[in-house]
């Protein structure tokens, strides 16, 4: 709760004005960020506002004696100057008068806008927006005395940062705010694949403080308006793969064409039949919350996650990245609900599956199933295998409902597809192929887990002829083709040659003919 510090002083302030119930000393207050029904953590969520539940009365408030001896005039009595000084406050008369407001318009017309005001250093993920009114562009905030960053946005019109706005407590803080309008644009063009129009969706960026715009793509062809700037556009469609541009939008129209390879699903997971296929840690398991077909998983199926946990769900195989291309994307159906910049929403990825990287983090709330799509090109140029995990920590304090997921894919135009994804069971060495060669042969090997590898080729003698790889290599299948040359580049002779593939835990040598 970003705004706890100014919530308790303003509690303390109230509680300090009303005598309690003896005559002797003022009630205490206590501030809590725990739920305590009412509505009114959708108020603040909603709106920013502060509930203070004034419990001040310890006897019965409607005695049968006559007035004026009733106890509730006494509470409402020594209530009064508590709620007087609260409604104050909000005025900033004969109080405390820290408050950032002012007014939003549009610099070339001088007309109040409804535009989006952010606090940064008040702000939080599982906020509704918060607008200037309609009718005066009027935002207002009540804060404690600090120096703050101030963001206005809206579609439109030039972002403005104001930063170092300074707030005291003699006085409202007045910033005025002129937006400048950006130039209208019209965007469109075509969407394919494999040059044949499709049904697709394209998703523009706005900003981070614009919602995006959904552009419902029938047959290839589409039109949508936007405004100048850069804008981050995502194109995806069923059965291809996504992709990812960045437009710059100017003049007064732009053509733009995508054509998205088909899809080869390199991964998927609905969660239609059990978690055979993974490994929990916590209490990850099936819910028929869903957003297709019967089943999604979650993290917290007691409706509310445990303080200060690590839930984890990991593939028990490996995903194949091998051959799979720089575009591979993750996509997944998600929503979540968790203690905002606190608790996380993880997915994390490990060639070893002990060390690992994080792809994505979520925290706050997310309104509803939604599909997230996560480029993925560092999976690719791995060219290993992979383990996935979801993962999400909680700390010691609020608990929340937790995240669903469902139907995960990734996707790239070429690579290995699902049923694939198994490593080899063990380190081999094969037979070389064709064998006698002449003038090359195709020496294969399989790594059962990352290692550092020699692959060396020898004479009958003993003597080192060429060495193929000294590196370390990913666990999977391996192939090189020897052409018969040295080290130098020069060819070797006709004869026997001996070929040895050494790792820290495996040794093996075979035999290949070269005849001239």
């Amino acid at each position: 709760c970003p705004d706890l510090p100014l919530h308790q002083s303003i509690g303390e302030s109230v509680a300090e004005l009303i005598v309690n119930e003896n005559g002797v000393g003022t009630y205490q207050a206590y501030a809590s960020q725990g739920r305590k029904g009412n509505a009114h953590d959708w108020f603040y969520k909603a709106h920013g506002t502060c509930q203070l539940l004034i419990e001040c009365g310890t006897q019965n408030l409607q005695p049968t004696n006559a007035p004026p001896n009733y106890l509730i005039d006494d509470t409402c009595q020594r209530c009064s100057l508590g709620a007087y000084w609260l409604m104050n406050r909000a005025i900033g008369y004969n109080t405390e008068k820290a408050m950032l407001t002012g007014h939003i318009s549009d610099s070339a017309t001088g007309d109040p806008l409804v535009a989006r005001y952010i606090i940064e250093e008040l702000d939080a993920g599982f906020f509704d927006p918060r607008f200037s009114d309609e009718l005066y562009g009027r935002y207002w905030k009540p804060v404690s005395p600090g120096t703050y960053t101030l963001r206005i946005a809206k579609k439109g019109y030039e972002e403005e940062l104001i930063e170092n706005v300074t707030v005291n407590s003699s006085a409202w803080k007045i910033e005025d705010v002129e937006l400048n309008p950006l130039s209208p644009v019209t965007v469109s063009g075509n969407i394919t694949s494999n040059g044949q129009p499709i049904a697709a969706e394209i998703i523009v960026s706005n900003g981070n403080y614009i919602p995006v715009d959904t552009v419902e793509v029938i047959s290839g062809n589409y039109s949508f308006d936007n405004f100048e700037g850069d804008h981050e556009v995502v194109v995806k469609a069923d059965g291809c793969v996504p992709q990812k541009h960045m437009l710059t939008l100017s003049g007064t129209t732009l053509t733009f064409n995508a054509d998205i390879a088909p899809a080869v699903v390199v991964f998927e997971e609905d969660w239609e039949d059990d978690l055979s296929g993974w490994t929990v840690t916590g209490d990850w398991a099936l819910t028929d919350n869903s957003i297709l077909g019967d089943y999604s998983v979650t993290d917290s199926p007691d409706e509310f996650y445990a303080n200060s946990s690590t839930a984890i769900l990991k593939t028990n195989s490996p995903i194949n990245f091998g051959g799979v291309s720089s575009d591979a994307a993750l996509v997944l159906w998600h929503k979540y609900h968790t203690e905002h910049d606190n608790d996380f929403c993880k997915i994390e990825y490990s060639s070893d599956g002990n060390n690992w990287t994080a792809l994505k983090m979520f925290a706050g709330v997310s309104d509803g199933w939604k599909q997230d799509v996560i480029f993925v090109p560092e999976l690719a140029q791995s060219g290993g295998y992979i383990y996935l995990r979801f993962v999400l920590n909680s700390d010691d304090s609020v608990n929340d409902p937790g995240w669903w997921i469902d139907d995960v894919q990734i996707v790239a135009s070429t690579g290995a597809s699902a049923g694939n994804n198994v490593p080899p069971a063990k380190t081999q060495l094969f037979k070389n192929f064709p064998n006698p060669f002449n003038p090359a042969t195709c020496i294969k090997y399989s790594l059962a887990s990352d290692s550092v590898v020699d692959l060396s080729i020898y004479n009958i003698k003993g003597q080192k002829v060429r060495t193929i790889v000294n590196a370390k290599q990913q666990a999977g299948e391996k192939e090189f083709i020897w052409n018969g040359e040295d080290d130098s580049h020069k060819s070797v002779t006709s004869g026997i040659y001996f070929y040895t593939l050494l790792t820290s835990e495996f040794s093996q040598t075979k035999k290949m003919i070269l005849l001239k």
